[in-house]
């Protein structure tokens, strides 16, 4: 199967917020293998997440990444705050929900920039920086900043335990 396509899709920002995180809805683009998202110079994969469905590969950050919804209620119904929509997709998201025009008390129109960082992403992703850990019989996906944490820590507490 080649996703290798552009669409549109509504993204949420977890780490950090509860449901009212920023938010977009923006043209996305996908890998070859339907294994990656593109969207404003991110890059996302698919992860079970404490509270999102997919991951920042650069920054281990947790977003909800689905469809955009026909009824124009894509934000949880427990969040608040207006989602950004792209300019250039407010036609096909008008067509999408059956709106004549879109809710501004919901949603505010932006720019975003169409730029889908394959190449650079595809060096995080293929480089093996990023471990696998079990934990509590449950598998995680350690990234660069938590991989240099454990380093830290580690160094910290040999130093704490050689001066016993």
């Amino acid at each position: 199967m080649n996703k290798d396509f552009e669409k549109f899709l509504y993204i949420e920002l977890k780490s950090g917020y509860s449901d009212d995180g920023p938010a977009w809805i923006g043209r996305v683009k996908y890998s070859k293998t339907g294994q990656t998202v593109y969207f404003n110079n991110k890059g996302f994969q698919k992860s079970a997440g404490i509270s999102g469905n997919y991951i920042d590969v650069e920054t281990s950050e947790e977003y909800w990444i689905s469809g955009v919804k026909r009824n124009g209620e894509d934000r949880h119904s427990a969040g608040s705050g207006k989602v950004m929509i792209d300019r250039k997709i407010i036609d096909d998201y008008l067509t999408i929900t059956g709106q004549k025009s879109i809710d501004d008390r919901r949603l505010e129109s932006v720019d975003i920039p169409d730029v889908f960082p394959v190449y650079r992403i595809n060096k995080v992703v293929n480089r093996g920086n990023n471990w696998r850990v079990s934990i509590y019989d449950r598998t995680v996906d350690l990234g660069i900043v938590q991989i240099e944490f454990i380093i830290i820590i580690s160094d910290w507490m040999n130093c704490i335990f050689m001066r016993i």
